[in-house]
């Protein structure tokens, strides 16, 4: 059986996004839809690929129903967006998978769990958007994400 080609199953994806968005009168509004999540490589490797989730993620209540898709932002030596998942849906995450300081800090912190396996994209490198933008999640479209050239183009 021969492995699909990634730019085939990005665009199939990317055709599946439009009519999702067109179903739900999404398409063309300026709708926040995607969060962007930093990720180390380690994390990255064993949660977002293996585990097909994101963890823990500090998020308010108002913007789960928003958030239908999730991106990774790999942090140095990468630095670039390179993964792109959909959102099955968001649970509570369990205390043994957070630290003290985030036990301690009275926040609810939510697993995002991916509706199928996250595919590379891009990569969308880091450009020169300003200092400590993506040291935390950043919200922004779809259509932002899939037209940017750098993370500047994202804001």
């Amino acid at each position: 059986m021969s492995q699909p080609n990634i730019y085939e199953e990005l665009s199939n994806l990317k055709s599946r996004i439009e009519l999702v968005e067109k179903f739900l009168g999404l398409h063309g509004t300026n709708d926040l839809d995607t969060v962007i999540v930093p990720a180390r490589h380690e994390g990255f490797q064993d949660t977002f690929i293996e585990r097909d989730c994101w963890f823990p993620l500090n998020i308010h209540e108002k913007w789960i129903s928003q958030m239908k898709f999730i991106a990774a932002y790999r942090q140095s030596p990468v630095s670039a967006v390179t993964h792109f998942a959909p959102i099955d849906r968001f649970t509570p995450t369990e205390p043994s998978e957070l630290t003290e300081r985030q036990k301690q800090s009275g926040r609810i912190y939510y697993t995002v769990l991916f509706a199928r396996k996250a595919i590379p994209i891009g990569p969308i490198p880091r450009g020169n958007p300003p200092r400590g933008y993506l040291q935390d999640r950043v919200y922004t479209t779809s259509a932002k994400l899939f037209s940017a050239k750098t993370l500047e183009d994202i804001r």
